[in-house]
């Protein structure tokens, strides 16, 4: 996945299926953690490296949703943040913003 990342850095198809796996595995490193009694609160990827695409992040945001992860919350806050502070000048991003929240996601205001 790597390899194709950097390859072709801004498919979001692949930025998709990565996220999809680095959660996948998050889940299962924290079910781990959790069975060992470990701090499962250090579970968060940095996704400085995405490519700048709305698009892409409104993706990440539902996948994070069907995902079962510890501090998700957190990472979907960070993910918000970083839409706000890229595509706040962008209509598109108020109105996915307005229908993310009219579909019952708890936005915390940055």
């Amino acid at each position: 996945m790597q390899s194709g990342l950097r390859s072709c850095p801004h498919s979001e198809a692949l930025w998709v299926e990565y996220l999809r796996m680095e959660l996948t595995y998050l889940n299962k490193l924290s079910a781990r953690r959790a069975a060992l009694g470990e701090d499962v609160g250090t579970l968060v990827p940095d996704l400085d490296a995405l490519p700048s695409s709305f698009s892409l992040r409104t993706q990440f945001l539902e996948i994070l949703e069907a995902t079962d992860l510890a501090n998700s919350e957190n990472m979907q806050n960070e993910i918000l943040a970083d839409m706000k502070n890229e595509f706040s000048k962008e209509p598109a991003y108020w109105d996915w913003l307005e229908k993310f929240e009219a579909a019952g996601v708890r936005v915390h205001k940055m």
